[in-house]
């Protein structure tokens, strides 16, 4: 899945509640965005006490990729055992989305198309017997969701929640997301659409991010078709297999089976550039347009960094900006920032030394909602892009001279740290920017845009 930099406020609160952002990386293997409603501070962080406790508790459950787990264990011992009421309930969903999506949806892993149609195991309550002896088996295809929902339901004594995994969602109250395009997947990259979530959830698959690594199990050839499927449900852990299963699908199939489904809708994306909206979703939510510029520019501009700790098992994000100065020292263009909207905000705002420098930048933080929630494929934890199209902050392509691109990073009981780069507007470059102890590695890449097709 896909992303520009993450959340939005809850748009449905009490009157007297705040809303507070927490961020983690390697989480499940990816990001994690948590957004509270709640009256004062620290209620929030009970809330996101309680959702990392509920994580982490699952994790020990439901991760194939830990030998330690409850279900690696179970599936090591290839024995009958009494398994937990959790990893009973997540049995009986595979179950359930291989009979539904007539053998669409699979939990085995590196196994012969023959052996892909067989059960991996038989479930008596909370009894189950393994019976997968060719390949393994995973659940991460909505496993995820199920963390989420559980999760979600344990913040108590909140206003509302927002809570995005590697661009599985839930909420509760009302929250606007965007859904990232597959064809630019940089964080500030303009969205495919932007949908209102009322108490619902919204999941997003694809192969834009991680490779193509969703598995039709009635070929067990990879599915290829789709580029991004994106679901929206009643709960985490349907939206989490629907996305699945709708890549695997042709899309009039998925179309046909969300259309059945009371409270789903979905929006799918192909390889050959096929947009297609199932009948709620056509019905109930509008899809945004992109409007050209005055000036399309000739070149365009990525920037790739990936965060210093992403081998810890969760650690929080730091505060970042990325921005573009002219020969003057003004900033002509902020491409990203990460900093939380409200009070919190703008006391950590100083720490960013350069950007905040600047009555322009100061008033930009205050007053808009720069860091939006967005579903898109998911992410390897602490990897990040943004791009830049040429323009200024007023929507005008910038005149040819010279500019630097800066990127400066501040994390909350760590250290400051900037990168920096000049270049030409019109001068083609590639440049590894090295890195410090925030941003282990950063580089850009400007070139001619390409011709659109």
């Amino acid at each position: 899945m896909k992303s520009l930099v993450p959340f939005l406020a809850l748009s449905v609160v009490a009157a007297h509640a705040e809303t507070f952002s927490f961020h983690h990386e390697n989480v499940l293997g990816t990001s994690l965005e948590l957004r509270v409603s709640a009256d004062s501070e620290a209620t929030a962080r009970q809330a996101e006490a309680s959702v990392l406790a509920e994580i982490d508790r699952l994790t020990a459950v439901l991760n194939t990729w830990s030998n330690d787990s409850e279900i690696s264990r179970w599936q090591a011992s290839g024995k009958t055992a009494v398994v937990s009421a959790d990893l009973a309930a997540v049995l009986k969903a595979c179950d359930q989305w291989a009979a539904d999506s007539e053998g669409a949806f699979s939990v085995r892993v590196k196994a012969s198309a023959a052996d892909m149609g067989t059960p991996a195991w038989t479930l008596d309550g909370t009894t189950a017997t393994f019976t997968a002896k060719a390949g393994g088996i995973t659940v991460d295809a909505l496993a995820k969701g199920y963390i989420i929902d559980r999760a979600v339901e344990k913040a108590a004594g909140v206003t509302g929640i927002a809570l995005n995994i590697g661009g599985d969602l839930r909420v509760t109250g009302e929250q606007s997301i965007m859904i990232a395009d597959p064809r630019d997947d940089a964080e500030n990259a303009a969205p495919l659409a932007t949908v209102t979530l009322r108490d619902q959830a919204l999941a997003t698959s694809g192969d834009y991010r991680r490779g193509n690594h969703i598995i039709d199990p009635r070929s067990g050839k990879p599915a290829t078709h789709i580029a991004s499927a994106s679901v929206i449900a009643p709960d985490a852990t349907t939206a989490d297999a629907l996305a699945t299963i709708f890549n695997v699908l042709q899309p009039s199939e998925s179309l046909a089976m969300a259309d059945a489904m009371p409270g789903v809708s979905c929006l799918i994306v192909s390889h050959d550039g096929g947009v297609f909206r199932s009948r709620a979703w056509r019905e109930d939510r509008q899809q945004n347009m992109l409007v050209a510029a005055d000036a399309a520019p000739a070149f365009e501009m990525k920037v790739d960094f990936e965060l210093d700790k992403p081998e810890a098992e969760r650690y929080l994000r730091p505060y970042v900006a990325i921005w573009i100065e002219d020969k003057d020292d003004f900033p002509v263009r902020t491409l990203s920032l990460w900093l939380l909207k409200g009070e919190k905000g703008l006391r950590w705002l100083p720490d960013l030394k350069r950007w905040n420098r600047s009555d322009k930048t100061r008033r930009l933080a205050d007053t808009t909602d720069i860091v939006p929630l967005i579903t898109s494929a998911t992410r390897n934890p602490g990897k990040y892009s943004v791009t830049w199209d040429g323009l200024d902050d007023n929507k005008k392509a910038l005149p040819a001279g010279e500019y630097t691109l800066y990127i400066e990073a501040a994390r909350e009981k760590g250290t400051y740290q900037i990168i920096k780069h000049p270049f030409k507007v019109g001068e083609a470059f590639t440049k590894d920017l090295g890195g410090n102890v925030e941003i282990k590695s950063a580089s850009v890449d400007y070139q001619p845009k390409a011709a659109a097709n």
